[in-house]
C-alpha cells in the first residue's frame, strides 16, 4: 500500500502544483506582463524592418519611377488628346499631333525633374510619421494580447497537467525506493 500511495500522492501533488502554476502564469502573470510584451514586439520589429526613411527611399528609386512613368505618360497623352479639347476647345483647335507630341515630351521631362523630388518630399514626411512603435502599440492593445496569449496557450494546458502527473509520479517513486533502499 505505501508503493503506491506515495507516488500516488506525489502524482496528484504535481498535477495540482501545475495547474495552478499554469492558472497563475495565464491569468495573472501574463496579463500583467502583456505591456512589457508589446513593447518588446515593437522594439523587434522596428529593429527587423529597419530605418523607415530607408524602406521608404526605394520608392524613389529609379526601377520604382520606371514603373510609373508609363502610367504618368498614358494619362498626359489621354489628356492632351481629348480632354484638353473640353476645357480649352479654341486652344485645342491650333494644337496638331506634333505639337501634343512636343508638349508631352517636355512635360515628361519636368516629371522626370520633379516627381523623384516630390516623392523625397512626401516620403520625408511619412518616414517622420511612420514609428513603428507607436503604430504597434497603437493597433495591438492590451485587451486583444491578454485573450490572445490564453487562447494559444490553452492548448497547452493538458500537456502541462500531464508533465505534472508524470513528474510527481516520477518523484514519488523515488521517494520510495530511497525510503526502501536507507531504511
Amino acid at each position: 500500500m505505501y508503493y503506491v500511495l506515495i507516488p500516488a500522492i506525489a502524482a496528484l501533488t504535481g498535477l495540482l502544483l501545475h495547474f495552478f502554476l499554469f492558472r497563475f502564469l495565464l491569468y495573472k502573470l501574463l496579463p500583467a506582463r502583456v505591456p512589457q510584451l508589446t513593447a518588446a514586439a515593437a522594439q523587434y520589429l522596428s529593429e527587423q524592418l529597419g530605418d523607415p526613411a530607408a524602406m521608404l527611399a526605394g520608392l524613389t528609386g529609379p526601377e520604382a519611377l520606371a514603373h510609373t512613368k508609363p502610367f504618368i505618360e498614358e494619362h498626359m497623352d489621354h489628356f492632351l488628346r481629348h480632354k484638353l479639347a473640353e476645357k480649352i476647345p479654341a486652344l485645342a483647335m491650333f494644337i496638331g499631333e506634333k505639337t501634343i507630341e512636343m508638349i508631352k515630351k517636355g512635360l515628361m521631362d519636368e516629371i522626370d525633374l520633379l516627381l523623384p523630388a516630390l516623392l523625397q518630399r512626401s516620403i520625408g514626411h511619412m518616414s517622420d510619421q511612420l514609428d513603428i512603435k507607436k503604430i504597434v502599440a497603437a493597433r495591438v492593445p492590451a485587451s486583444t494580447i491578454t485573450p490572445l496569449l490564453q487562447q494559444q496557450l490553452s492548448g497547452w494546458r493538458s500537456r502541462i497537467l500531464w508533465w505534472g502527473v508524470v513528474s510527481g509520479g516520477v518523484c514519488g517513486l523515488m521517494a520510495v525506493l530511497l525510503s526502501h533502499i536507507f531504511i
